[in-house]
């Protein structure tokens, strides 16, 4: 199912924007920590800015991952789709090993392993490393389930691990763990009177620890907020929550349904908003609710609470309806105003993050109910040949889309990163414009290019723009005289790198001629079609 990925892991990505800022981000922190770790969230874009790592997900916990095959073959292109494909066979492990814990079965666990690694939202988000890097949930609700059962404090040890990396890896997905994990431990201290002191004594301190050790991580983002205004708005999060028909549709990827959702939910972003689970899911969600054991009672109720919950809040303040505001509110309303934590949430359809537990777990209760009353053999084989048929079928997206990654660096960077003259880079262009939109894609290939030299960059890319950087891009876009000259009489001893088969012949010859004409740059050198300058 991630097929044709797993074959050019070296020299591919799935698209050519965030993947390609995430082999950037980790290789950054690798650096960092191997020279100057106090530079950890000062990476080498958007200069002079500082903190700014911290202008998206640092994504250390999948950092940690990243590391090894990168320190050991030097390409960051393949390491990050080690990270990628990872994020699919850990998630599906982590989840069958939950409810084999449950269910002592093999083939329920394995379905909802299935279900939970490859479930169509997560090829929605194929580009979304943050999103796709859920694989620790199931691994922390397994070793609290162990603590639960047994007290003994290294499960509670290795639970407060994976809870750890769960929030290192995105704080979307940490925000979601948490909530996850507040749920799981209300539900055990209501349940288990006899244990609740016990469960208290470590749960406390535990926690209180782990917020200690993320404190590092938070600060930076905190002064960064501070600073640029870094607050998602209400409207913001409305527009991006989901609509009761959301629920309806899949990316146009999806080789079963995607025609019919290219028809008729033509909604911009689509992959925040392609959250159907595939019919087989739903179906055996449902008879679950129903008919399941009544010895797995009290676990299906809990799974069922937190899908709800996540459910409803996945809409959202206000219910919206056919793509209409329907002004009625909702319970994410009243939280987001309680909550601060929630204003750092744009997209409320990520919740789906948390219902895929549910949608996980539930239904293999009711398989493993069902299966007792098959006989052992071919019968109960057929039963689930046909089950992972069926759940495949709806949530295969083949072939995953690919884009190919130069390797091999451009002379231009390899001179910079032996010049030894100091000095940031600009690359030009620094953003493509139509009708008055911004693209700033290209960027990421400049990003992935400085691992080679590791010079400061004014260009950049990340979930949040600085206001300095747009103006930038602006002022190249219109190539101003007199606003170009204020621009490079305020970045002096800069190299410009401007890429003409990257641009028109047109644009290239209204930008290469201008800086020719400057008294303010000096051409250094030619490399193909790759021209070189300094500013003075």
């Amino acid at each position: 199912m991630t097929f044709p990925a797993i074959l050019h892991m070296g020299n591919t990505v799935n698209n050519p924007g965030d993947p390609l800022y995430y082999s950037w981000l980790m290789s950054w922190e690798i650096h960092s920590l191997l020279t100057y770790p106090s530079s950890f969230f000062d990476g080498n874009i958007f200069y002079p800015l500082k903190k700014t790592v911290a202008f998206s997900d640092h994504m250390f916990g999948s950092t940690l991952i990243f590391a090894v095959p990168y320190l050991i073959l030097k390409n960051p292109v393949f390491a990050y789709n080690v990270v990628f494909l990872l994020t699919f066979f850990l998630s599906g492990y982590g989840m069958y090993l939950l409810v084999y814990r449950y269910t002592e079965n093999l083939e329920p666990a394995l379905t909802a392993g299935f279900i939970y690694g490859f479930a169509s939202y997560r090829f929605s988000h194929i580009g979304h490393l943050t999103l796709l890097s859920i694989q620790w949930f199931p691994f922390c609700l397994y070793y609290a389930e162990k603590y639960c059962d047994t007290t003994r404090k290294k499960y509670f040890y290795l639970y407060s691990l994976f809870f750890l990396l769960q929030v290192l890896s995105s704080w979307y997905t940490g925000i979601f763990i948490a909530m996850t994990m507040g749920f799981f431990w209300m539900w055990k201290l209501i349940k288990n009177q006899s244990k609740r002191l016990n469960i208290l004594k470590i749960l406390v301190p535990g926690k209180l620890i782990i917020f200690i050790v993320l404190i590092p991580f938070m600060m930076p983002y905190l002064e960064v907020s501070k600073s640029l205004q870094m607050q998602r708005s209400l409207q913001e999060t409305f527009l991006y929550s989901a609509d009761v028909t959301d629920y309806f549709f899949t990316s146009p990827q999806n080789l079963l349904y995607g025609n019919f959702s290219s028809l008729y939910h033509n909604v911009p972003n689509i992959s925040e908003h392609a959250l159907f689970p595939g019919l087989t899911v739903i179906v055996l969600f449902f008879i679950s609710w129903f008919l399941t054991a009544k010895k797995y009672s009290s676990l299906r109720n809990f799974y069922l609470l937190l899908g709800i919950s996540a459910f409803i809040l996945s809409f959202g303040p206000r219910l919206k309806l056919f793509g209409y505001d329907t002004g009625i509110p909702l319970p994410y309303l009243f939280i987001y105003k309680i909550c601060p934590v929630l204003k750092g949430i744009r997209a409320t359809t990520r919740f789906m993050t948390v219902i895929l537990i549910s949608l996980s777990v539930v239904p293999a209760l009711w398989l493993q109910t069902f299966q007792n009353r098959i006989h052992r053999g071919y019968r109960r084989f057929i039963f689930y040949f046909i089950i992972i048929i069926l759940i495949g079928l709806e949530n295969i997206h083949i072939p995953l889309w690919t884009y190919p990654v130069q390797m091999d660096p451009y002379d231009s960077y390899k001179y910079l990163a032996h010049d030894p003259l100091p000095g940031p880079v600009l690359e030009i262009p620094a953003g493509f414009f139509e009708n008055d939109t911004h693209n700033f894609f290209i960027n990421t290939r400049y990003m992935l290019s400085s691992t080679i030299h590791w010079r400061p960059l004014l260009n950049g890319y990340g979930s949040f723009h600085p206001p300095h950087f747009l103006e930038m891009t602006r002022i190249l876009h219109r190539l101003d005289p007199s606003e170009m000259t204020e621009f490079l009489a305020s970045n002096t001893n800069t190299f410009i790198l401007v890429h003409t088969d990257l641009l028109s012949e047109e644009e290239s010859k209204r930008i290469l001629g201008f800086f020719d004409s400057s008294e303010r740059v000096e051409f250094t050198r030619q490399f193909g079609k790759d021209y070189l300058y300094k500013t003075y």
